[in-house]
């Protein structure tokens, strides 16, 4: 009798341990973006533009002026390149008033746009203007972080969204480090 009692208990317990796996886990949102698995090169000599892209997020090149989209879930990043015939705003004032122009546009398309943050930076060593808001895109609320700078006769807009309960999260991972990434240089043609 002593050697069936281990037996027993070593049963129960196994059938215990069974048990706990009748739970059901939840399935992943699909619709969070996940943490890159790295980032990769990636080089966009017609558009001038070169950056680290998030490993494991789609990656499409749409055309002109679109050069770039990278997305997973919520998330997305989107570089657009607008040649410009006017001079670039390169001034403390300039790129105030670019600012400024910046704002309004985003407002006429959004009376309801929250500004989170705005200022003059610099994106690979150029002037640039960045802008942090809350506004609707497609019907739902994106916090989108789009940020302008003016090199090499364009306008290079680099702009960053993802649902709001994830893009603090998300940009600390992927959208910061993206934008660090960047270099701007004079487009080539192709061949």
């Amino acid at each position: 009798m002593r050697r069936t009692l281990p037996l027993l208990l070593l049963l129960a317990v196994a059938a215990l341990a069974a048990g706990c796996g009748a739970q059901r886990t939840p399935a992943p949102d699909a619709s969070r973006p996940g943490a890159p698995f790295g980032f990769e090169p990636v080089d966009l000599e017609e558009a001038g533009v070169a950056l680290g892209a998030p490993r494991g997020w789609d990656y499409s090149e749409p055309g002109a002026p679109h050069v770039v989209s990278i997305s997973t879930g919520t998330g997305v990043i989107s570089v657009w390149r607008y040649p410009r015939s006017e001079p670039l705003p390169s001034t403390p004032d300039q790129l105030e008033a670019a600012l400024e122009n910046l704002l309004a546009a985003a407002r006429a398309r959004d009376p309801d746009l929250l500004v989170l943050d705005e200022g003059i930076v610099e994106l690979d060593g150029r002037p640039a203007v960045a802008l942090t808001v809350s506004t609707e895109i497609a019907g739902r609320r994106r916090t989108v972080q789009s940020v302008h700078a003016y090199a090499f006769g364009a306008e290079v807009v680099v702009d960053a969204y993802a649902g709001p309960r994830d893009f603090f999260r998300v940009n600390e991972q992927t959208f910061l480090p993206v934008l660090d990434s960047i270099e701007l240089s004079e487009p080539e043609p192709r061949a």
